[in-house]
């Protein structure tokens, strides 16, 4: 009897079951060893994702008050594999190398060690050796390519762009054609700067030139008219019949490829979210707008990957009925432009809109006893004797100098 009832309630792994679930087991955008190889190659996105991970990797962290308004960080035990995850890597290793994983593949692994009911480690897998999969139950597990299959609460799975799949999707698959494009821009120019002449004109004669004469003329022309030559500049006298042809710097299909290529250099910085400017495209970087590509980098690069990281971490680390939080000190960098910043704080804490602490968290200074007091804004001067009109005087008005018909 309680074999049959045991049959009846294990489910049947029908056809129509396992279609049902297919679309939790891959990603259709998963990015393979061989792809991100070959963006690793690609010098646009290889600076753009050293730019995110190292800006990343620089930024502490630590546990802090999950409802704290700023980073303000306690003393926990998991702040020692914080500061060491594990033997073989420091934490701004373990910090880059987790942006590169979610950047390059789409998704970041990590297994964590426990030890006496405590996290002893925090060792990164390869992505590309992780297959991860979901039941009919939605409980996951992590296959590697070794056979190993991982439980859910052994994983840290961070995901970069979430779409219906259990994996994340890869901004290199999403944008392959891009990525494609911007490299065969890069083979034309390397192909044409390797097999390309570059000279300044050509000394063309009617007739052939015996060996020695050409020799003689190379020299000579060098001597007087090329680099550090004695004439340069000067005009040159040519006879035999023998005429000078200028020859144009650049072609006009290669300013085209040029052009494509710094197009494509741009839309694959939004693509991660880093401004131009710090790809040394020095035409669009301007003194008026650094500011505001500074902020944009934080808001829109640095600080949406550190959330993501700190709060999966969080969630595996120290569970979702707790307190406390891991945060990003990124006082640095959301200051954006200090100066704007400061000047702001000013004007609403003059204006009485907000406390001086307020205005020095805005600033990114810490808060300072009696600090939660608004400025007094001062009364409106009182009238005086010499600007106080009387109407009404028989004697007229009075003025400075007394009554105006005295």
């Amino acid at each position: 009897m309680f074999g049959r009832l045991s049959q009846w309630l294990t489910p049947k792994e029908t056809p129509q079951a396992q279609s049902r679930y297919d679309f939790y087991i891959s990603g259709a955008s998963k990015a393979t060893e061989f792809d991100v190889q070959i963006a690793r190659q690609n010098p646009t996105v290889l600076n753009c994702v050293n730019i995110l991970s190292e800006q990343i990797g620089q930024l502490s962290w630590s546990v802090a008050q999950k409802d704290s308004e700023s980073f303000e960080p306690v003393d926990h035990p998991l702040n020692a594999i914080l500061k060491r995850p594990n033997n073989n890597m420091s934490a701004s290793e373990f910090k880059e190398r987790l942006v590169s994983d979610i950047l390059f593949y789409g998704n970041a692994y990590v297994q964590i060690f426990r030890g006496n009911n405590r996290v002893t480690d925090l060792v990164p897998l390869d992505p590309a050796d992780i297959t991860p999969q979901m039941n009919q139950f939605y409980i996951r597990s992590y296959r590697h390519t070794n056979g190993t299959i991982y439980k859910e609460a052994d994983i840290i799975h961070i995901r970069d762009i979430v779409g219906q799949n259990v994996e994340g999707d890869s901004r290199i698959m999403l944008s392959k054609a891009l990525i494609e494009q911007d490299t065969a821009l890069d083979q034309n120019l390397t192909n044409n700067f390797r097999n390309g002449t570059s000279v300044g004109g050509v000394i063309e004669a009617p007739t052939s030139v015996e060996p020695n004469i050409r020799k003689a003329i190379v020299e000579g022309w060098q001597k007087r008219f090329g680099a550090g030559g004695t004439s340069v500049g000067g005009t040159a006298i040519l006879t035999d019949g023998m005429t000078f042809k200028q020859h144009l710097p650049m072609k006009a299909s290669d300013a085209d490829s040029q052009a494509l290529k710094q197009q494509s250099m741009r839309r694959i910085a939004a693509l991660f979210n880093v401004p131009a400017q710090f790809l040394n495209d020095t035409d669009s970087a301007k003194f008026s707008n650094m500011a505001q590509a500074n902020s944009t980098f934080y808001n829109r690069g640095l600080k949406p990957i550190a959330n993501n990281i700190a709060d999966k971490l969080a969630a595996a680390l120290l569970g979702k009925d707790t307190e406390y939080t891991i945060g990003f000190d990124s006082t640095r960098y959301a200051k954006g432009d200090i100066q704007m910043n400061s000047k702001v704080a000013l004007d609403l804490f003059t204006g009485g809109l907000m406390t001086k602490n307020e205005a020095r968290e805005m600033a990114g200074l810490p808060k300072i006893e009696d600090g939660e007091s608004f400025i007094e804004t001062p009364s409106a001067p009182q009238p005086t004797s010499h600007n106080n009109y009387e109407t009404n005087d028989p004697k007229g008005p009075r003025t400075s100098a007394g009554p105006s018909n005295e």
